[in-house]
């Protein structure tokens, strides 16, 4: 157990994991591994979505309420590269931690798609919460990176049952820019996906949502 006294403290992210010079696989960062570890307990909420949707103000905002921290900007070019961490004290149980977690954009350019596949899969694995983000309406399009998303999940967690890997895991479908009016519950709009979509979520998560964002 780590007393809650001793607790680093986290005044930026860290660089968890890196892409290799070809973005064929990651690389972690053993400074930020050996700082983690003295964390103790830890829950985890991440958030994957294309690059330049605003992902990294939405998760300076859920840890400290302000715009810096993540980076950010108006570029062409990814502002995030692979998967940064910054850690919290969770708001309602001493001596656990929230680490907060931003990764790398969908669609960076020049970069492989399987490389998209790997942080995004890698993303869920780690996360009790993770939150998939896409502009305006559940479209078939982001339907089927979800589902590509989750076949990459599946074949890395083989090493355990499909239960046992995602016991606790709940999965959250972020509409930004929301403005159209649905015509049932969002929850009832994400089940109306194909049924090999929504089995897929299923296998992964013990729960599911969405929650249109304005």
């Amino acid at each position: 157990a780590v007393d809650v006294e001793e607790r680093p403290s986290f005044e930026e992210p860290l660089h968890l994991l890196r892409p290799n010079a070809d973005h064929s696989a990651l690389i972690a960062d053993e400074a930020a591994l050996k700082r983690l570890e003295a964390l103790g307990p830890v829950t985890v909420l991440s958030l994957v979505g294309n690059q330049r949707g605003g992902k990294s103000t939405l998760m300076n905002l859920i840890h400290s309420r302000r715009l810096s921290g993540f980076q950010t900007g108006h570029y062409l070019d990814s502002q995030t590269h692979g998967v940064w961490v910054w850690p919290k004290q969770h708001p309602r149980k001493p001596g656990v931690t929230v680490l907060i977690v931003d990764c790398e954009g969908l669609d960076s350019p020049n970069v492989p798609q399987h490389y998209d596949w790997l942080v995004a899969a890698v993303t869920v694995l780690v996360s009790d919460v993770f939150m998939y983000q896409t502009r305006a309406s559940i479209e078939q399009s982001s339907a089927e990176r979800l589902d590509m998303i989750l076949k990459v999940v599946e074949q890395l967690g083989r090493s355990g049952t499909n239960q046992e890997n995602k016991v606790g895991r709940f999965f959250l479908w972020l509409l930004r820019d929301h403005q159209l009016q649905m015509k049932c519950s969002p929850k009832q709009e994400l089940e109306r996906l194909a049924p090999d979509q929504v089995s897929a979520l299923k296998r992964n998560f013990s729960e599911y949502d969405c929650v249109p964002l304005p």
